[in-house]
């Protein structure tokens, strides 16, 4: 139910908010995006690495609920509405017991969410010390915390109902 719940929630704020406050909150997430591009760009070889050495165990050995926040649902579903009825396909598939990432495509992936839409936690995760990741995850950390500071002091009635 959390992820569920998450998303949904998050579609619900995205529905609440006014045109000036979807652009501003809009401007929040593309700076979250081309910081994500960045560390893409930046960390090729460890992302690669990654999925060759480890073949991506961090995306199969969790529990995705701990690990995505309602505010990286608000970010995925801002930059990307059209994503809102697959998502909640996936994550309503997500069992009780269920060790791997729901947004896997097939169990195994690529994962469902673009390679700079990824959850705070995902896109920031890597197998050994990356010391090229540490600026870019830094100003990924900045912008999501902007993004949070943002939402609640804009919408705090909104935050009672989640």
């Amino acid at each position: 139910m959390g992820l569920v719940h998450n998303f949904c929630s998050a579609h619900r704020l995205l529905d609440q908010l006014t045109e000036a406050e979807k652009h501003e909150l809009e401007l929040r997430c593309r700076t979250i995006q081309e910081a994500q591009g960045q560390l893409n760009q930046v960390c090729a070889d460890a992302f690669y690495d990654c999925m060759t050495r480890c073949q991506g165990k961090c995306c199969r050995n969790i529990h995705a609920g701990s690990i995505i926040s309602l505010l990286d649902c608000l970010f995925i579903l801002a930059l990307n509405r059209d994503l809102f009825q697959e998502v909640l396909k996936f994550a309503s598939a997500e069992g009780l017991f269920s060790a791997d990432c729901p947004f896997l495509i097939g169990g195994v992936g690529p994962c469902l969410f673009p390679a700079d839409q990824k959850p705070e936690q995902c896109i920031i995760t890597f197998c050994s010390s990356v010391p090229t990741a540490r600026k870019p995850v830094r100003k990924i950390r900045s912008a999501f915390t902007r993004l949070w500071w943002y939402v609640f002091f804009r919408r705090p009635l909104f935050w009672i109902g989640w």
